[in-house]
């Protein structure tokens, strides 16, 4: 296949003992042992793949002792593959039920739609099946040892980009970084509506093809001490409990008497820069937060830079995990077995720009040491909040006009980087939960660099001024970080 950044590279065939072989989109499961199979058992179309152990050998594939698919999945996996199913679940229906209020089109996956007036809520029912978390992605590539998902750029789809969105496959993840993200502007036909998230029953296949998805990403993860699955997860919890704690009407620091043309919903949307209001956005969020460090090798990337690692020279040796990490999650997302959740997830292009949008600024926000970027972000926090005089804004809902290009574009712009932060927060969240906590991750960070010291992949010991470095950390972006969050005002 012909892979971008690397040219025509060979694929394999992967033959495990006992487990799903997968190769493209052929799946077949084996059963025994490789060596009672022969080449002569493979079918053309996939369906029956087995092959003997001498057979590998002449084409030259080399089968590893204890060479599985999947990682063995504990009750830890499983418990937090069904959290992140859960909570995904939760926010999916109430992006459905707005797009229903919209009244655009008739939003795909949805089971039945109640009056919460003349009809009982009904309880949403969970398919019961088994979830496959082999990897069927036509042409991917997969690494069988970690059961990893491989970004492939030449992946074909049957999704259909507009000549708007083919960016997105023509440049890295990076290039499309922007300044400003543009959230929907306030609809007064949506905030009074009656359908809500809870009277919303999504068709069977949605929840199966969310649940595999998520599956397949948490697979993806490696089983670093540090930046693994668990990681991810309390990222993604922090995230959603940070999004939830945006200001509730009661908390606003305003006076009504100065809107009284406004609707309470129409002022908390000002308030909030709009961060509120639309439920795509915090979908967006809590999924760029599961997916962020989705692959990564557990070193920096400055290490991989040095190491002049493939996928370092594929990103252009910048913000690399992260890029990797956005393409993986992506090429997943856009494979043909979703297309049923992702008509969920999108009435349109526009909505499916967006979302793209906030997935890349989310995970590049992530990455912190990358000067370029913090310097981006703080020049971008000095236009959108610091007046002239030094001092930093309450709130745009403060202002008397409420119309126009340049408070929506004010508004956009402050939406942007709050959500950054939000995330950068998310990902650090366990330097400001309780001291437990924070032992416990911390302990996680130091073991994974060490791990990586003592494997020469980092220059310099860990143990030799890791105290005075955390507290170096507190001070320089920690308690910055903080401060921002205080300061924009979204959070009352």
């Amino acid at each position: 296949i012909h892979a971008k950044g690397k040219g025509l590279v060979q694929t394999y065939w992967v033959f495990a003992r006992g487990r799903t072989v997968v190769s493209g989109s052929a799946t077949a499961s084996i059963s025994g042992s490789v060596d009672d199979m022969t080449l002569d058992d493979m079918s053309n179309d996939g369906s029956h793949i087995s092959m003997g152990s001498n057979d590998l050998k002449e084409v030259g594939i080399v089968i590893p002792d204890n060479l599985y698919l999947e990682p063995k999945r504990s009750a830890n996996f499983e418990r937090l593959v069904d959290w992140n199913v859960d909570l995904l679940l939760r926010l999916l229906k109430a992006v459905v039920a707005r797009q229903h209020c919209m009244k655009e089109r008739k939003p795909h996956g949805i089971a039945r739609v109640i009056n919460p007036v003349h009809l009982a809520k009904d309880t949403v029912h969970l398919a019961a099946s088994t979830v496959n978390a082999t990897v069927h992605m036509a042409a991917s590539t997969v690494n069988a040892a970690a059961g990893m998902i491989k970004p492939n750029h030449n992946q074909p789809s049957e999704y259909q980009f507009t000549s708007a969105g083919k960016e997105f496959d023509l440049n890295n993840p990076r290039d499309e970084y922007v300044e400003c993200i543009h959230l929907p502007r306030f609809d007064k036909n949506t905030s009074v509506a009656q359908v809500t998230a809870d009277d919303i029953t999504l068709k069977p296949h949605i929840e199966e093809q969310l649940r595999d998805y998520v599956t397949k990403v948490a697979c993806s993860y490696h089983d670093n001490p540090f930046h693994n699955y668990d990681h991810a997860s309390h990222v993604t919890m922090s995230a959603n409990k940070i999004l939830n704690r945006v200001v509730a009407a009661e908390d606003m620091n305003i006076n009504m008497k100065h809107h009284r043309r406004l609707s309470l919903d129409a002022v908390r949307h000002d308030y909030t820069y709009g961060i509120t209001s639309d439920p795509l956005t915090h979908f967006a969020c809590v999924f760029s937060a599961m997916i962020h460090d989705v692959d990564h090798p557990g070193v920096s990337n400055a290490q991989l830079v040095k190491e002049e690692d493939e996928m370092a020279m594929l990103y252009g040796q910048k913000s690399v995990a992260e890029q990797n990490s956005v393409d993986l999650a992506w090429n997943l997302l856009m494979d043909p077995a979703y297309r049923n959740l992702r008509n969920a997830m999108f009435i349109g292009e526009e909505e499916r720009k967006r979302f793209r949008q906030l997935l890349v600024n989310s995970v590049m926000a992530t990455d912190i040491f990358d000067p370029e970027l913090v310097a981006k972000r703080n020049r971008r926090w000095e236009k959108a909040f610091a007046s002239s005089s030094g001092s930093t804004v309450s709130s745009s809902s403060n202002d008397e006009d409420h119309k126009g290009e340049e408070h929506q574009s004010s508004a956009d712009l402050r939406a942007t980087i709050v959500i950054e932060h939000i995330i950068q927060a998310a990902d650090v969240s366990h330097t400001m939960q309780h001291w437990h906590v924070y032992q416990k991750w911390n302990r996680r960070l130091f073991n994974e660099m060490y791990r990586a010291f003592k494997s020469g992949r980092l220059d310099k010991d860990p143990s030799l001024g890791w105290y005075k470095g955390e507290l170096w950390f507190y001070d320089n972006y920690i308690i910055p970080l903080a401060k921002k969050l205080k300061d924009c005002g979204v959070f009352g």
